[in-house]
């Protein structure tokens, strides 16, 4: 069996160390509980930065005071480098959700080592892969690899100047034999690069072309009694939404959230304004707790408009509930919609 260390456990260790002390006085009981707690929840957001709030029991096990977090000896340097809090890395980067700041390859290996700690856990297929969308989209995984690649790429460019500029005494090609080789690398490159921006246009207009043609097959392909639950999901939502703006929780939620975005009241400044991201710890709780707020209102009023609808009506809830959702089926697949777009592209030649 693997080994595992307890968070209270190390924390309590770091203040007896930080406080230089062999054991912890009685009188100094609640001063522990409290670095505890602080501490706990610097590890806490951090999970939830990293998209895992839904998952933070999957963190949690059996310890003598309880349940508790628990992890891995293979995750101790992770933990520690997030209660390493004046550190200027990743992990801060992460902490505030400055996501776009990181370097390929800290992206990388922080979604990778996320991955593990599931994959350490048990977790495997359908239920791994829930765990971990949060990260894979929020730390852009899939093109932080291509951007990888890329960086590769620009240091083998660099070994060729090194070879060509700088070594070229201890060869035999002059410098206009350099000069001529160069000039056709860099024409083929600017033609690759072009073809490859016109392969990405080709991509997108084929593939917006498909949704908008699935769209209207979906909608003009409805029954009468579709289309009729259809709008009666409508009819649902607006009403659920007019309960749902007026409730008072609500009203405070939103005036809360505003004055942490730091949303303009002009509705003209709102057109060109873009929401803060550099959310404090304790902002970004907020958040989460305003989020909670507002969804359960909404559960509140949809469930609400549903009683109103079913008296109405003279039917059930369960009969107002059930509604048609147009969904977008058979789309291509990646590899298709981008075999389809180079065929396109070599009929154009």
């Amino acid at each position: 069996m693997e080994s595992t260390f307890i968070l209270a456990e190390l924390l309590e260790k770091r203040y007896m160390e930080k406080n230089e002390m062999p054991k912890i006085p009685k009188e100094l009981k609640k001063s522990v509980k409290d670095y505890k707690k602080a501490n706990r929840e610097k590890v806490t957001d951090f999970l939830c930065a990293l998209g895992l709030e839904e998952f933070l029991d999957d963190f949690k096990g059996a310890t003598a005071s309880g349940n508790g977090y628990v992890f891995f000896e293979e995750e101790r340097d992770f933990v520690d480098n997030i209660l390493e809090r004046s550190k200027e890395n990743q992990y801060k980067l992460i902490r505030e959700r400055r996501y776009e700041d990181l370097l390929d390859d800290e992206a990388i290996e922080m979604y990778e080592f996320v991955h593990g700690m599931f994959v350490r856990r048990g977790f495997a297929g359908d239920e791994l892969n829930r765990r971990i969308e949060g990260p894979y989209n929020l730390l852009d995984y899939p093109v932080r690899l291509i951007g990888r690649k890329i960086g590769k790429l620009k240091i083998e460019l660099d070994k060729v100047e090194t070879y060509m500029f700088r070594d070229r005494n201890r060869h035999l090609t002059s410098a206009n034999d350099n000069y001529a080789w160069i000039k056709y690398v860099e024409k083929d490159l600017n033609k690759k690069f072009k073809e490859y921006f016109k392969l990405l246009q080709c991509m997108t207009t084929n593939r917006k072309e498909e949704i908008r043609e699935l769209s209207s097959d979906s909608y003009f392909s409805m029954s009468e009694r579709d289309l009729e639950l259809m709008w009666q999901e409508e009819e649902l939502t607006n009403i659920a939404y007019s309960y749902y703006w007026e409730m008072p929780e609500v009203v405070k939620a939103i005036q809360e959230e505003d004055e942490i975005l730091g949303t303009p009241r002009n509705i003209r400044d709102r057109m060109h304004w873009t929401p803060r991201e550099d959310y404090t710890p304790q902002e970004a709780r907020e958040l989460r707790r305003i989020l909670k707020i507002k969804n359960k209102a909404y559960s509140e009023a949809y469930q609400r408009a549903v009683t109103e609808l079913a008296a109405e009506r003279g039917c059930t809830e369960e009969e107002v509930k059930q509604y048609k959702v147009s969904e977008l089926q058979n789309l291509m697949t990646s590899e298709q919609l981008l075999e389809m777009s180079l065929n396109e592209m070599k009929e154009e030649q």
